[in-house]
């Protein structure tokens, strides 16, 4: 896979940065392959981060969709079944 192109990671372990400036939470998102993304600001794939960690879902596959900016604005978790979608 080309370096910041969307696709699917692995989740190695995730920083919560500061706030926003309207208060929403924001992520440096790091994977296993070494690569890194924060979150868009103010965006909804906050709250799906919060989700996935919450359930201790590190180590799974997702699927991530980049900003031009290299930003993640998506965040998917992928099934057991080994689908990509």
């Amino acid at each position: 896979m080309e370096i910041g192109r969307d696709g699917t990671y692995v989740i190695d372990h995730v920083i919560r940065l500061n706030n926003s400036k309207n208060g929403n939470p924001r992520y440096d998102v790091h994977f296993t392959n070494g690569e890194s993304y924060r979150t868009q600001s103010d965006g909804s794939v906050n709250y799906d981060i919060d989700n996935i960690m919450m359930s201790k879902n590190t180590g799974r596959p997702v699927t991530v969709q980049l900003t031009p900016g290299r930003r993640i604005y998506a965040i998917k978790l992928n099934s057991d079944k080994g689908d990509k979608s």
